[in-house]
């Protein structure tokens, strides 16, 4: 978030770069595996900062819960030449005096978050919020063991199910079909329900669109969910169980922010590694309204495009100005118009209009390269127009269960994609297997080709699949676009009971 202190009218700008000490830290791409890899910590990043414009600090910009003991600034001029103007380094764990109004160089601190102080902010008059960004964390968004899930209720049956955890370790079944009634939403830390498993939620009323906050069992020593985490849907008005499930919650299998369980939405996690992480972030806004007259505006009101009525009825003196604030969880790029009426004498004053937008940063996608067996890809096709084609992929782990496309229009540039594959091309899980075996035949039209995928020779995310002969050879016809590696000590979806009565 920049802040822009007033009268800063873009001069100069400067990019800003705040980083930590140098350190070893987990660098995630964008399946569920990770490799250790030497990166300064990031806390702020910005770029055409103009005098006068400030930067926020934030630990959680680099999943961190406390800045750290030293703090770099490095000043450079704009447009990506990175002439450094200044540097600027000091000490910020509070075995020091540091606060707001203290000066390093040309950074000015304006406010400061510390874990025993709370906020304090460097007062100005002038100062109003101009931008503001929300950041993405890219997955794996389960680390170490969760303190707090949040689900959002998003209504619907179980074929909304969208995660990557294996058979058997989460399930859905669908009981009655939902009215229009809000609902009631009973979650436990267990498959069976209460009593034989310990509550952990009991809300009601609940619409579509509402978001649960579930916590560990109060006065438990140790403070995380169980393993398994059970969710009873139930109609708010007449007790009828709707819908039942059950999902995986220890971090061994995935559990990422968006992922789906019949109606319900995994909307944020607090985990003991990965700190805090959601689909949105609270926005406050501010409206500033002032009144240019020489006599006092009446019947003043402010509305906003996105939000509402934010003021209305406000009597506004000669020259005065007023400020009204709302919060709001924002979860994509949004534009807000504020616009503001009111009468001056009886007569009508022109609305005055103001914007703002809140950019969500992307994480950027970082090739990723295989470690292990492969489990699932997500294939591009890269070959020559061929329309209405047939696509057979075949693994070798279950050769016996091929996944065909019919019909497919293949383009430079076609993603195939199934739901029943958890949105891959071919997924192992899907078909109760760990991985896909040491190669995958993809034909199409019958001309067949064969990947190589037991990452004996590199499999990366953003390169052409490597071919089984010549071994390692890119394919003229797939790029993989992303890719999930086989999971370590996993059981396979296969029980074979024989039970002699």
């Amino acid at each position: 978030m920049v802040r822009c202190l007033g009268g800063a009218n873009g001069e100069s700008p400067v990019d800003i770069l705040v980083t930590g000490k140098k350190r070893k830290r987990w660098s995630h791409g964008w399946g569920w595996w990770g490799k250790k890899r030497h990166k300064k910590t990031i806390f702020a990043m910005e770029e055409g900062v103009p005098v006068g414009g400030s930067v926020v600090v934030d630990a959680a910009n680099a999943g961190k819960h406390k800045i750290g003991s030293n703090t770099r600034v490095v000043i450079s001029d704009p447009g990506g030449g990175h002439h450094v103007i200044e540097f600027d380094k000091f000490h910020t764990s509070c075995s020091q005096p540091f606060g707001p109004g203290m000066v390093f160089g040309s950074v000015l601190i304006t406010s400061v978050t510390s874990t025993g102080g709370g906020t304090v902010t460097l007062t100005d008059p002038e100062e109003q919020e101009c931008a503001t960004s929300i950041d993405v964390v890219p997955p794996p968004h389960c680390q170490g063991k969760i303190e707090a899930l949040q689900l959002r209720y998003t209504g619907g049956d179980c074929s909304q199910t969208m995660h990557s955890q294996y058979a058997g370790k989460a399930g859905c079944t669908d009981i009655a079909a939902a009215s229009a009634n809000p609902v009631r939403l009973i979650i436990s830390n267990g498959q069976s329900p209460p009593p034989y498993s310990t509550l952990l939620l009991d809300e009601s009323p609940i619409e579509g669109g509402d978001i649960v906050t579930v916590t560990p069992t109060a006065g438990c020593p140790n403070s995380h969910l169980g393993s398994v985490l059970g969710y009873w849907i139930k109609d708010a008005v007449t007790g009828d169980l709707i819908q039942d499930g059950y999902f995986h919650t220890s971090c061994s299998q995935p559990l990422n922010l968006g992922d789906q369980f019949g109606a319900l939405q995994v909307y944020g996690e607090d985990t003991t590694q990965g700190g805090s992480v959601a689909l949105g972030a609270e926005v406050e806004y501010t409206y500033v309204v002032t009144n240019p007259n020489d006599s006092q505006v009446d019947a003043l009101s402010v509305d906003d495009d996105q939000l509402g009525n934010i003021a209305s009825g406000v009597t506004l003196a000669a020259g005065a100005s007023a400020t009204f604030t709302t919060t709001a969880v924002i979860e994509q790029e949004t534009t807000n118009v504020a616009t503001a009426t009111g009468s001056v004498g009886g007569q009508a004053c022109t609305p005055g209009v103001a914007d703002a937008t809140i950019t969500v940063e992307e994480p950027p996608e970082e090739p990723q390269i295989c470690t292990k067996k492969i489990a699932s890809m997500l294939l591009q096709y890269t070959g020559p127009d061929i329309p209405g084609a047939t696509v057979v992929f075949t693994a070798k782990s279950f050769y016996d269960e091929p996944v065909v496309y019919t019909g497919v229009d293949l383009t430079n540039g076609t993603v195939l994609s199934k739901a029943s594959e958890n949105g891959f091309s071919i997924d192992g899980i899907a078909h109760g297997e760990s991985d896909l075996g040491s190669k995958t035949w993809v034909s199409i039209n019958g001309v067949t080709e064969t990947l190589h995928t037991s990452c004996s020779v590199p499999f990366a995310s953003q390169q052409p699949a490597p071919l089984d002969n010549p071994k390692g050879a890119p394919s003229p016809n797939w790029l993989v676009v992303d890719f999930a590696e086989k999971a370590k000590k996993q059981h396979h979806g296969h029980h074979h009971g024989h039970h002699h009565h």
